[in-house]
């Protein structure tokens, strides 16, 4: 799929913030004690949400193209659902809030 040049633009800065994201949640000196685990993966939830609503919003406001508005719909479909349901497994929720983060990136060129 090839998304529009302003599209691409706005996404390319949305990426910087996740770019960010995903160096401090990687980086080995910054090891988080079991005890803040659960605190760790609620801030990784509210970090990821608010980063997918901005995507949403750009997407919604840029694109200009049904197959695109398709895709964002069933993703975000699924987000919601895994959100509301994600007492019961937050690393799957982190996980495919990741992927869908991930996606979104992979499409800038």
């Amino acid at each position: 799929m090839k998304i529009n040049q302003e599209l691409n633009a706005k996404l390319k800065s949305e990426t910087k913030i996740f770019q960010q994201y995903l160096s401090l949640i990687n980086s080995k000196e910054s090891a988080i004690t079991v005890g803040y685990q659960r605190e760790a993966e609620k801030a990784k939830l509210d970090f990821l949400s608010f980063y997918l609503d901005s995507v949403v919003k750009v997407i919604a406001e840029y694109a200009q193209d049904p197959q695109t508005e398709s895709i964002l719909n069933e993703q975000v479909s699924s987000i919601q659902s895994l959100i509301k349901n994600n007492d019961r497994d937050t690393k799957l929720c982190i996980k495919k809030m990741e992927e869908t983060s991930n996606y979104w990136n992979s499409l800038c060129y």
